[in-house]
Formats: structure tokens, sequence, C-alpha cells
């Protein structure tokens, strides 16, 4: 059964080299999303580790009070804990974020799909509506 295409065929040419960068775009949004995140949660878990640190080396030494050193570690986990909140909540709005645009990359992916139904079997995500076959890596040799 043949699935009217969208478009007519003098500007699938078009159609296609527009949805081809769109997909590219959002690909690299994608990426720069995921890692921006990495990046915000590695800076978190840094800082907890020298902040911790620093206050017990300091807090080690003999001269330092056991209230002045309880007050200093309970100011630095409260700073540190504002800063684990917004972590998180970027965090959460990113995955958000990268919902979006994964959703954007599949309706790219079912447009080609549309167009071409014989590119059903190259693709490993999910179209809705059509059959899709899981991904098999296999090697020539």
């Amino acid at each position: 059964m043949q699935i009217p295409s969208p478009v007519k065929q003098s500007d699938k040419s078009v159609s296609s080299d527009f949805m081809l960068e769109e997909y590219k775009m959002l690909r690299e949004r994608f990426h720069s999303l995921r890692s921006e995140g990495v990046n915000r949660l590695n800076f978190f878990i840094t800082l907890t580790s020298v902040v911790v640190g620093g206050v017990l080396v300091w807090g080690s030494s003999n001269n330092v009070s056991p209230v002045l050193f309880k007050s200093v570690l309970l100011v630095a986990l409260l700073l540190l804990a504002s800063v684990g909140l917004d972590v998180f909540w970027f965090m959460v709005t990113r995955h958000r974020a990268t919902d979006k645009v994964q959703r954007g990359m599949n309706r790219v992916r079912r447009y080609f799909v549309e167009c071409d139904p014989s590119l059903t079997p190259y693709f490993c995500a999910k179209i809705r509506g059509y059959q899709i076959h899981p991904c098999t890596l296999t090697t020539e040799t």
C-alpha cells in the first residue's frame, strides 16, 4: 500500500533538504543539552568534594573549636544544598528540553518514512504507524 506523499514530487527535494537541516539542528541541540547537563553535574560533584574536604582539613587542625567547626560545616552544607538544588532544577529542565528535541527528531524521521516507506528497516526508533524492526549490527568478513 502506497502512502500518499505530504508534498508534491517537485517539492520533495527542497523539503528533504529542509528536513535534513532541521534534523542536524535538533541533533546538535540534543547533544549540547546533554553535555551541558553533564558539565553542571561534574561541577557540583567537584565543588562538593572541594568544600567538604576543605572544611574537614581545616577542622582537623588542633586550634579549631568544635562549635566553630560545626558552624562552618553547617554553612558549607547549606551552601552546597542550595547549589545542588539549582543543579537539580537545571537537570529537570534540561531533561524536558531534550525530550522535546527528541520528539522533533522523531517527527523528521516520520516525514522521511512517509515520503519513502522503504526506509523503514533503517530506523531503530519507533515511528507511530510503522512496523520498525530492531537494528542489528552485522559485520562483513
